[in-house]
Parts: C-alpha cells; sequence; structure tokens
C-alpha cells in the first residue's frame, strides 16, 4: 500500500545535480544460487509425489474411478491451479510504498525514447508525458533520414523545459535495440527508463516508479500497470482490434501482478515502459547481447524484437530482482494506443503473432539455457514458463469437455441432484468462462459499458489465439518485427568480429535554445557548486577522519615513549649497578695486580740482595774471611724478620736503628774479571799465590 501520494512536481530552478551511478555490484542473494535450485527441485518433487500418492493413487484404488476420471484430474489440476493460486497473489499483492523522504528523485532518471515518426501526434503527447515528469535527461534516438525532422519536432519541448537536457540522436539502422543502443553508453544518471513512443505517462509516475527501487537495493528492473486507451466509435475492426490490445494487456497485468506477488517472478517487463538501474545496462556483456542476442542454440538471430524479454532475462539471469509497481494512487499506470491505425486487424494480427513468436523463443531460454528461473521464480516456472507451452484454450478446454463425458463422474451421476447431464455441462461451461473473464475484469470494470456488446468478442479471441500460437510455434524463427512500419530495407544489426558497442554507431545533437543555453550554464555551474561543496564536505571528514587517527596515533606513540622511558630508567639503574660491579672488580684486580707487583719487586730485591751477598762472600773467600766468624758476629734478626747480614757484609751498619741509610759504597772490584780468569793482569800472580794474598800493583 502507498503510505503517501507523490509531491508535486519540483521547481526547476530548486533541482539537484543527478547522483553518481555506482560501480557495479553482484546482488548478495546470487552467491546461494545452486542452494536455490536444489530447494526448490526437492521442494517441487515432494509436492508432486504427494499429489499423486495421497489423492490421484489413493482416488484411482479406493473406488470406481477409471482412467478417463483420473486423467480428468491431473489435467484440470494442472490447467487451474495456477488460476486459483493466482487469484490469491493478486489479492495479497502490495506495491513499493512511497518513500517519506526519497532519495531518489526524477533528476537521477535518464529516459531513452527510439523513434521512426516524430512527426506523429502519439510522439507529440509521449514527450510532453515524459517532460512533465521532470527527469534529468531525455534521449530522443531515430534512424535513417528522420534526424533533421526529429531536431525539428523535439526544439519546441527544448524552449518549453530549458532545465531538461534533451538530446536526438541517430541510429545508422533502422532497429530499435541498434537506437537505444547508440543512448546507453552517454547516460550519465544512476537509473534509466526505455518506452515506445506511443507510451503516455501520467504525473508522478517517476516517483511511483523510484520508490520501487529505493523499497528495495537488490531491485534491478522495475515494470508498472498498463491500459489501452478506448476508441470509442469508428469501424467495427477498428473497435475490434482496440478491445481486444486492452484485454491482452489486462491479463498481463494480472499476471504478471500475481507471479510477482508470491515468488517475484514476470515473464516479461514490457518495453512500453521499463525502469532499470544504469550500471546494469552500460555493463559490456549486456550490450553485447542486447545488440547480437541468437537464438535456437545460435544458430539464428541476431533479434530484432523480444527487447523486453532480454532486459528481463539478462536481471533474473544475474541474480536481480524484478519488481511489479502498481500504485493505488494509479499514478504508476501508463496508457498506450493499439488498434487505432489502419490497416486496424492486419496490424494487430502482426501484432500477436509476433507475441506469439516471443513465448516460443524467450521461454525455452529462461527454463533451459539461462535457468536462473529455476532458483529464483519457483512458482512461475510451473504457472508462466512450463503451462505456456499447453496453454492452448481450445486444445485444453474440450480435452476436458472430452474426458468429463466419458469419466465416473459424469456416466454414473456422481453429484446426486446436480448429476443431471445439462446441470454438468451448464456448471462446467459456466466455470470456463468465468476463468477466462476474471483475468481482464479490470477493463470491465473500468469499462462497462464495453460487456454487453463486447464480451463475446473477448472471450472468442481467447479461442482464436491458440490459432496464432500455434502459428507461432512453427514460424518460431522469423524475428521480423511485424505489426510495425519500418520503411528501409536494413533491419537487421551486423555482427561479427566487431568489438562490443560498435555494431550501433549513430550521431546526436543538442536541442538547446538561447534560454535553454543559458539554463544549461547555470545548472552546469550550479553542479558545479554542488559538487565542490561535496569535495569539500568530504575533505573535512576526511580531514576529521585523520585528525582522530592522528590522535589515537599520538596517544600510542606517549604510551610507548611512557614505556620505553620506563624501561630506560630500569636499564640504567641496572647500568649503574653493574658499573659499581664493575669498578669494584677492577679495583679488586688493581690490588692483586699491586700484590703481585710488590711481590714481584720484594723477590726482585732479595734476588739482587743474594746476588749481592754471593759476590761479597766470594770476595771475602778470596781475601780469607771465614764466614763463620762473619755470622757469628752478626747482630740478632730484628723484629720484621729482615736480616742486616748484607749490610755488615757491605761494612755498612744496619738500616732502621737512629741512623739514615746511607747509598752503598760502589765496589772497586764490581768490574775486575774474576780470580784467573782471561784478561785478568793479576792472573799469574794469583796462580802463583794460592792463599789467595792481594798483590802490590806493578
Amino acid at each position: 500500500m502507498a503510505t503517501a501520494p507523490p509531491p508535486p512536481r519540483d521547481d526547476p530552478e530548486g533541482r539537484r545535480a543527478p547522483l553518481p551511478i555506482p560501480d557495479y555490484r553482484e546482488p548478495p542473494r546470487n552467491r546461494s544460487f545452486s542452494v536455490h535450485v536444489v530447494i526448490n527441485l526437492f521442494v517441487w518433487s515432494l509436492v508432486i509425489w504427494a499429489f499423486n500418492r495421497y489423492f490421484l493413487t489413493t482416488l484411482y484404488e479406493n473406488s470406481d474411478f477409471d482412467d478417463y476420471t483420473w486423467w480428468f484430474a491431473v489435467w484440470f489440476t494442472w490447467r487451474y491451479l495456477r488460476f486459483f493460486v493466482s487469484i490469491f497473489g493478486w489479492l495479497i499483492y502490495k506495491p513499493a510504498p512511497y518513500p517519506l523522504n526519497p532519495q531518489y528523485r526524477p533528476e537521477d532518471v535518464t529516459v531513452i525514447l527510439p523513434t521512426i515518426d516524430p512527426t506523429g501526434e502519439d510522439f507529440q503527447e509521449c514527450l510532453r508525458s515524459i517532460c512533465l515528469n521532470d527527469p534529468f535527461a531525455v534521449f530522443v534516438v531515430t534512424a535513417g533520414p528522420h534526424q533533421a525532422a526529429t531536431e525539428e519536432a523535439v526544439e519546441p519541448f527544448a524552449r518549453e523545459f530549458p532545465h531538461i537536457s534533451l538530446t536526438v540522436s541517430r541510429a545508422n539502422i533502422m532497429n530499435k535495440r541498434a537506437q537505444v543502443a547508440v543512448a546507453i553508453p552517454q547516460v550519465r544518471t544512476r537509473f534509466t527508463i526505455m518506452l515506445d513512443d506511443h507510451v503516455f505517462w501520467k504525473p508522478g509516475f517517476l516517483r511511483a516508479m523510484l520508490a520501487a527501487f529505493e523499497a528495495d537495493d537488490e531491485v534491478g528492473i522495475v515494470g508498472t500497470n498498463k491500459a489501452v486507451r478506448r476508441a470509442p466509435g469508428g469501424s467495427f475492426r477498428r473497435r475490434v482490434s482496440n478491445l481486444i490490445g486492452s484485454i491482452y494487456l489486462y491479463r498481463h497485468n494480472f499476471e504478471v501482478r500475481s507471479a510477482n506477488a508470491i515468488d517475484g517472478g514476470a515473464f516479461v517487463i514490457s518495453a512500453r515502459t521499463c525502469g532499470l538501474r544504469t550500471e546494469i545496462i552500460q555493463q559490456p556483456d549486456f550490450i553485447q547481447g542486447y545488440t547480437n542476442e541468437m537464438f535456437f542454440f545460435g544458430l539464428m538471430g541476431p533479434l530484432n524484437p523480444d527487447d523486453d524479454n532480454y532486459n528481463t532475462r539478462y536481471c533474473v539471469k544475474k541474480g536481480w530482482k524484478i519488481k511489479w509497481q502498481e500504485t493505488d494512487d494509479n499514478a504508476s499506470e501508463i496508457e498506450t494506443t493499439i488498434g487505432v491505425v489502419e490497416p486496424y486487424i492486419g496490424k494487430l494480427r502482426g501484432q500477436v503473432s509476433r507475441w506469439a513468436r516471443t513465448t516460443w523463443r524467450s521461454n525455452p531460454a529462461s527454463l533451459f539455457t539461462e535457468r536462473a528461473v529455476w532458483a529464483w521464480q519457483p512458482w512461475s516456472v510451473y504457472s508462466i514458463y512450463l503451462t505456456s507451452f499447453t496453454n492452448f484454450a481450445v486444445i485444453t478446454d474440450l480435452g476436458l469437455a472430452y474426458l468429463l463425458y466419458n469419466s465416473y463422474l459424469y456416466q454414473t451421476r456422481f453429484f446426486g441432484a446436480f448429476g443431471k447431464t445439462w446441470y454438468i455441462w451448464l456448471s462446467f461451461i459456466s466455470f470456463t468462462l468465468i476463468a477466462k473473464t476474471i483475468k481482464a475484469l479490470g477493463y470491465w470494470v473500468r469499462h462497462p459499458e464495453d460487456l454487453v456488446p463486447w464480451w463475446f468478442v473477448a472471450i472468442s479471441f481467447s479461442y482464436i489465439h491458440s490459432w496464432y500460437k500455434f502459428i507461432g510455434l512453427v514460424t518460431f524463427y522469423n524475428h521480423a518485427w511485424s505489426g510495425r512500419n519500418l520503411t528501409t530495407t536494413t533491419t537487421t544489426i551486423i555482427t561479427g568480429t566487431q568489438p562490443t558497442g560498435t555494431q550501433p554507431t549513430g550521431t546526436a545533437t543538442r536541442i538547446q535554445t538561447p534560454a535553454a543555453q543559458q539554463a544549461e550554464v547555470v545548472r552546469t555551474m550550479e553542479n558545479a557548486r554542488q559538487q565542490l561543496n561535496e569535495v569539500r564536505t568530504q575533505a573535512i571528514t576526511l580531514g576529521l577522519n585523520n585528525h582522530s587517527k592522528m590522535l589515537q596515533s599520538i596517544q600510542g606513540m606517549r604510551a610507548d615513549i611512557a614505556l620505553t622511558k620506563s624501561t630506560h630508567a630500569n636499564i640504567q639503574q641496572q647500568q649503574k649497578q653493574l658499573t659499581l660491579e664493575v669498578d669494584d672488580l677492577l679495583n679488586e684486580f688493581v690490588d692483586a695486580l699491586n700484590t703481585v707487583a710488590q711481590t714481584y719487586n720484594v723477590q726482585n730485591n732479595l734476588v739482587a740482595k743474594l746476588r749481592r751477598v754471593q759476590a761479597r762472600v766470594n770476595r771475602m773467600v778470596a781475601s780469607g774471611v771465614e764466614i763463620t766468624d762473619l755470622v757469628n758476629s752478626a747482630p740478632p734478626a730484628t723484629k720484621s724478620g729482615d736480616s742486616d747480614l748484607g749490610d755488615r757484609i757491605d761494612g755498612r751498619p744496619p738500616a732502621g736503628r737512629g741512623r739514615r741509610p746511607t747509598p752503598p759504597t760502589p765496589d772497586p772490584n764490581a768490574n775486575r774479571p774474576e780470580p784467573n780468569a782471561p784478561g785478568d793482569p793479576n792472573a799469574n800472580t794469583n796462580a802463583n799465590n794460592p792463599n789467595g794474598t792481594p798483590l802490590p800493583p806493578p
């Protein structure tokens, strides 16, 4: 339910700059793709097994029901189970609410409008309805020789809406996909809307669509409810074609709304108006596939139609959600025209045939080529894709009637009083007609005046459509844009080894009056000012963040410094203690060295004294003095234990007895050679003097 009506159209002077296009991101749910597939297949297998085990088998074994009754139950369940569940889904559907403070605004939207009829009334009204919704930019893309006419048609809107950027582009080939692909790389807003040139928006449409994107960031594509403008009067052919087109779109609204409410599914988001996130369609593989889509195992193509099916399948394959937006205020509804241009029936026949061929090309691709629907749309696999292969109203209804007629229910009048033949057939036919009416109930409620004269025509077309569906099956290879007047012979995109995005080339022209140019300059300056403010804000935010980080770093550094100081103090204390210990060891070592030195000096002194004593003794022996007499005459030893024997021998008084020590008298015989030594002049004398008496000098 919508929580608030959309606000009025913005004042152009208060428009802000569009939000930038974000980088492409993969939806988070896409990571569990395989898990979803396994779970969904298991659940479906369990449901089928339970239905067969506890209903069909029990019904067949424990009653008189025959094979016809069994097959009638199977076929009826396959045909109408989705009908009952779809009613439930339609009732529980809720649109995305309008946000009270929307983040996304019309300034965040760029519109791509391909056209080959710029002078038509529908194009003029379509472009005006777009501009009244105030998008940021509109790219009008034409083809062939229509660029000059398109520029002339767009110029009045450029003067009337100077705040909207209007650009006319031209593709080199007349192909809707090529025309759209020319504009996609030029989009600079967050959202892109593609639409046909005969679609009309209501005021507030963009706000209704943007609400779906804002409600869920995983929504990649948005579609809205459609209605065909009723064209009363005119010829019978015109009225019939307009009615059938209206019923066709209302049935689509019912099916897509129901499926989207149950499992988020949708077989297609119509290209009449389709909203997409720009980061999706600007992916290289999107553009490559969009302009070069092949089918039937890659043997046929590239396709010109089916562009809306490609958009839908691509988003589902990439894991993006689909949102069907149908607001209570009906601002989301778009209007279009069908069956109002001659040839009425011929043009409608071409459109219905093209839609039928699309079903046979796109649904098998979803089920068996891309297979993403098995993960994200388990209910739609049955209600949309699988049943589309058997949905031939003529065959299914006649087959059910045949099985009912031959079944036990009919033959035995199983329903008692209501088992009369005409009661059974009345119930069966009434149920069938009601089921075909409910899907288009919205049209009959809006236009009750058409119910009596045209209801039978609508029911008849539901059976006639079986023929078109069969023709679509046998001619699925035909991918011409039937129902559209393409006056050029070049209708395909050149493929081959060309780089991605180079196939749909063209030119572009900005449509601007002097007032529009001035408004463009003002808007550019305002955008630059806003961007500058954003940069300033980001710089301030970044500076505050950096300042906070710097404070944290400084605090951390202070803690480290305090820890370092404490550690340094401990180290200094330990160093002082070690220094003291080393000093003590050094002192002890020095004392030990001094002791050793003193001991060494004493030893040297003693050795020297002993040598002197020895020398003196030798001299005294040589002079005839007896050692015994000398020793006996020596005084007792001093308290210190020292002996003055050497001193007495030297002829000096002992030291330490009240006299000053005197230096020893030089020995005149110290340097004299030993007696009888070589070189001694008294050698002969000494030799002749055995008593050692000194001889007088010569």
